[in-house]
Protein backbone atom coordinates (compact mmCIF):
# COMPACT_ATOMS: atom_id res chain seq x y z
CA UNK A 1 0.00 0.00 0.00
CA UNK A 2 1.02 3.51 -0.56
CA UNK A 3 2.18 5.68 2.20
CA UNK A 4 -0.47 8.13 3.31
CA UNK A 5 1.92 11.06 3.65
CA UNK A 6 3.13 10.62 0.05
CA UNK A 7 -0.41 10.73 -1.23
CA UNK A 8 -1.19 13.90 0.70
CA UNK A 9 2.01 15.56 -0.50
CA UNK A 10 1.21 14.68 -4.10
CA UNK A 11 -2.32 16.08 -3.74
CA UNK A 12 -1.09 19.34 -2.22
CA UNK A 13 1.40 19.83 -5.08
CA UNK A 14 -1.31 19.13 -7.67
CA UNK A 15 -3.69 21.57 -6.02
CA UNK A 16 -1.13 24.43 -5.81
CA UNK A 17 -0.11 23.93 -9.41
CA UNK A 18 -3.81 24.19 -10.32
CA UNK A 19 -3.68 20.86 -12.00
CA UNK A 20 -6.33 19.58 -9.70
CA UNK A 21 -9.24 21.99 -9.25
CA UNK A 22 -11.04 21.98 -5.93
CA UNK A 23 -14.69 22.36 -6.67
CA UNK A 24 -17.66 20.64 -4.98
CA UNK A 25 -17.51 17.43 -7.00
CA UNK A 26 -13.80 17.03 -6.48
CA UNK A 27 -14.11 17.65 -2.75
CA UNK A 28 -16.94 15.14 -2.49
CA UNK A 29 -14.86 12.64 -4.50
CA UNK A 30 -11.88 13.28 -2.28
CA UNK A 31 -13.97 12.85 0.88
CA UNK A 32 -15.47 9.63 -0.52
CA UNK A 33 -12.08 8.22 -1.41
CA UNK A 34 -10.70 9.11 2.03
CA UNK A 35 -13.76 7.63 3.68
CA UNK A 36 -13.48 4.40 1.69
CA UNK A 37 -9.76 4.13 2.36
CA UNK A 38 -10.22 4.79 6.10
CA UNK A 39 -13.08 2.34 6.27
CA UNK A 40 -11.05 -0.34 4.55
CA UNK A 41 -8.07 0.32 6.81
CA UNK A 42 -9.96 0.52 10.11
CA UNK A 43 -12.96 -1.74 9.56
CA UNK A 44 -11.41 -4.26 7.15
CA UNK A 45 -10.15 -6.77 9.74
CA UNK A 46 -13.40 -6.72 11.77
CA UNK A 47 -15.51 -7.14 8.58
CA UNK A 48 -13.14 -9.93 7.49
CA UNK A 49 -13.52 -11.64 10.89
CA UNK A 50 -17.31 -11.24 10.80
CA UNK A 51 -17.58 -12.61 7.25
CA UNK A 52 -15.20 -15.45 8.12
CA UNK A 53 -17.34 -16.31 11.16
CA UNK A 54 -20.49 -16.26 9.08
CA UNK A 55 -18.90 -18.40 6.38
CA UNK A 56 -17.72 -20.89 9.02
CA UNK A 57 -21.20 -20.97 10.51
CA UNK A 58 -22.77 -21.56 7.09
CA UNK A 59 -20.15 -24.23 6.35
CA UNK A 60 -20.94 -26.01 9.65
CA UNK A 61 -24.66 -25.81 8.94
CA UNK A 62 -24.13 -27.28 5.47
CA UNK A 63 -21.92 -30.06 6.86
CA UNK A 64 -24.45 -30.97 9.57
CA UNK A 65 -27.26 -30.85 7.02
CA UNK A 66 -25.29 -33.13 4.70
CA UNK A 67 -24.50 -35.49 7.58
CA UNK A 68 -28.18 -35.63 8.58
CA UNK A 69 -29.16 -36.23 4.97
CA UNK A 70 -26.54 -38.97 4.74
CA UNK A 71 -27.74 -40.69 7.92
CA UNK A 72 -31.40 -40.44 6.87
CA UNK A 73 -30.50 -41.83 3.43
CA UNK A 74 -28.54 -44.69 5.01
CA UNK A 75 -31.46 -45.40 7.37
CA UNK A 76 -33.83 -45.36 4.41
CA UNK A 77 -31.58 -47.78 2.51
CA UNK A 78 -31.41 -50.11 5.54
CA UNK A 79 -35.19 -50.03 5.91
CA UNK A 80 -35.58 -50.71 2.22
CA UNK A 81 -33.26 -53.71 2.51
CA UNK A 82 -35.17 -54.95 5.57
CA UNK A 83 -38.49 -54.62 3.77
CA UNK A 84 -37.02 -56.38 0.76
CA UNK A 85 -35.79 -59.24 2.94
CA UNK A 86 -39.18 -59.29 4.69
CA UNK A 87 -40.87 -59.51 1.29
CA UNK A 88 -38.58 -62.38 0.31
CA UNK A 89 -39.26 -64.10 3.63
CA UNK A 90 -43.01 -63.81 3.08
CA UNK A 91 -42.59 -65.13 -0.45
CA UNK A 92 -40.62 -68.13 0.90
CA UNK A 93 -43.25 -68.64 3.60
CA UNK A 94 -45.95 -68.59 0.92
CA UNK A 95 -44.03 -71.17 -1.10
CA UNK A 96 -43.65 -73.40 1.97
CA UNK A 97 -47.35 -73.03 2.73
CA UNK A 98 -48.19 -73.92 -0.87
CA UNK A 99 -45.98 -77.01 -0.65
CA UNK A 100 -47.61 -77.98 2.65
CA UNK A 101 -51.10 -77.63 1.21
CA UNK A 102 -50.04 -79.60 -1.87
CA UNK A 103 -48.64 -82.43 0.26
CA UNK A 104 -51.69 -82.48 2.53
CA UNK A 105 -54.09 -82.59 -0.39
CA UNK A 106 -52.09 -85.38 -2.02
CA UNK A 107 -51.63 -87.56 1.05
CA UNK A 108 -54.88 -86.87 2.91
CA UNK A 109 -57.08 -89.17 0.76
CA UNK A 110 -54.57 -92.04 1.18
CA UNK A 111 -54.38 -91.41 4.90
CA UNK A 112 -58.17 -91.32 5.25
CA UNK A 113 -58.50 -94.48 3.15
CA UNK A 114 -55.86 -96.30 5.22
CA UNK A 115 -57.32 -95.18 8.52
CA UNK A 116 -60.81 -96.16 7.37
CA UNK A 117 -59.48 -99.50 6.17
CA UNK A 118 -58.28 -100.18 9.70
CA UNK A 119 -61.18 -98.70 11.65
CA UNK A 120 -64.24 -99.73 9.62
CA UNK A 121 -63.59 -103.50 9.57
CA UNK A 122 -63.28 -103.41 13.34
CA UNK A 123 -66.53 -101.47 13.56
CA UNK A 124 -68.24 -103.91 11.17
CA UNK A 125 -67.02 -106.89 13.21
CA UNK A 126 -68.22 -105.20 16.39
CA UNK A 127 -71.59 -104.44 14.78
CA UNK A 128 -71.95 -108.04 13.52
CA UNK A 129 -71.14 -109.46 16.97
CA UNK A 130 -73.54 -107.04 18.58
CA UNK A 131 -76.23 -108.03 16.08
CA UNK A 132 -75.63 -111.75 16.73
CA UNK A 133 -75.74 -111.27 20.48
CA UNK A 134 -78.89 -109.15 20.20
CA UNK A 135 -80.52 -111.84 18.02
CA UNK A 136 -79.63 -114.53 20.57
CA UNK A 137 -80.94 -112.37 23.40
CA UNK A 138 -84.19 -111.64 21.60
CA UNK A 139 -84.61 -115.33 20.74
CA UNK A 140 -84.08 -116.31 24.37
CA UNK A 141 -86.47 -113.62 25.58
CA UNK A 142 -89.15 -114.73 23.08
CA UNK A 143 -88.68 -118.35 24.05
CA UNK A 144 -88.95 -117.47 27.69
CA UNK A 145 -92.07 -115.35 27.10
CA UNK A 146 -93.65 -118.10 24.95
CA UNK A 147 -92.79 -120.67 27.61
CA UNK A 148 -94.41 -118.47 30.22
CA UNK A 149 -97.47 -118.01 28.01
CA UNK A 150 -97.73 -121.79 27.44
CA UNK A 151 -97.29 -122.53 31.13
CA UNK A 152 -99.90 -119.87 31.97
CA UNK A 153 -102.26 -121.43 29.39
CA UNK A 154 -101.67 -124.93 30.83
CA UNK A 155 -102.13 -123.62 34.33
CA UNK A 156 -105.40 -121.97 33.35
CA UNK A 157 -106.57 -125.07 31.43
CA UNK A 158 -105.48 -127.82 33.85
CA UNK A 159 -105.38 -126.33 37.30
CA UNK A 160 -108.06 -123.70 37.05
CA UNK A 161 -110.08 -125.69 34.50
CA UNK A 162 -111.28 -122.72 32.53
CA UNK A 163 -113.35 -124.10 29.65
CA UNK A 164 -112.41 -121.37 27.22
CA UNK A 165 -108.76 -122.43 27.32
CA UNK A 166 -109.58 -126.11 26.86
CA UNK A 167 -111.80 -125.24 23.88
CA UNK A 168 -108.96 -123.24 22.28
CA UNK A 169 -106.63 -126.18 22.89
CA UNK A 170 -108.98 -128.64 21.22
CA UNK A 171 -109.47 -126.34 18.18
CA UNK A 172 -105.71 -125.88 17.82
CA UNK A 173 -105.13 -129.66 18.08
CA UNK A 174 -107.75 -130.41 15.39
CA UNK A 175 -106.22 -127.83 13.01
CA UNK A 176 -102.79 -129.32 13.61
CA UNK A 177 -104.02 -132.80 12.83
CA UNK A 178 -105.76 -131.59 9.65
CA UNK A 179 -102.61 -129.90 8.41
CA UNK A 180 -100.70 -133.18 8.83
Amino acid sequence: MLNFSLVILALVILIFQNILLLNEETLILLCFVVFCWTTVQKLGPSVYDDLTGRSNKIENLLKSSLNETLTSTQTSIKLHKKFQSLFLSFRALGNHFFNLVFLVTNYLPNYVFNSNAVVYPKRFIFTRRLEQQTTKLLTLLLCQKLGMAVSTKLFCMDDLEITCFSCFHKIATREYIQSI
